[in-house]
């Protein structure tokens, strides 16, 4: 299974949902930009967390030069193959940073950092894919931000 086709199935589950006016409401999903930057092994402020199976999915941020940013931050007993990216939500359309695979056993994986807005409307969410635990694959998202 395709993580595009991941993407959709937890963002149909995760962010539309029954309005007491209409139906469920679309969201339109891509990959954010390529040119964003890398936190390396920079830490910030874990602003939203999520446990799963030993392993730590974590929203962090932190201002650099002068700007706010949030990333994606997978830690624990992480295992080959386990990815962790970022959502970023404006309105009725969101994104995602690149995704980082993790290559060995144990090791720490991030996103790509995004830019906070001082628009009401953006929001940040984190995000792990573990394809090997359950049949298909689970993932785990923290609590926006």
């Amino acid at each position: 299974m395709s993580i595009s086709v991941i993407l959709a199935h937890v963002l149909a589950a995760a962010l539309t949902g029954p309005s007491p006016l209409a139906g469920p409401v679309p969201m339109i999903v891509t990959q954010c930009s390529d040119a964003l930057p890398w936190p390396g092994d920079t830490r910030g402020s874990v602003v939203r967390r999520v446990d799963f199976n030993g392993r730590s999915v974590e929203l962090h941020a932190r201002r650099f030069n002068g700007k706010q940013y949030g990333w994606a931050r997978l830690t624990g007993s992480t295992r080959t193959g386990d990815e962790v990216y970022m959502m970023v939500h404006k309105g009725d359309q969101s994104c995602y940073t690149r995704l980082q695979r993790i290559g060995i056993d144990g090791y720490d994986a991030w996103s790509q950092m995004w830019p906070a807005s001082s628009q009401g409307s953006q929001r940040f969410q984190a995000c792990g894919w573990f394809p090997y635990d359950g049949p298909q694959g689970t993932s785990r998202c923290t609590g926006h931000w």
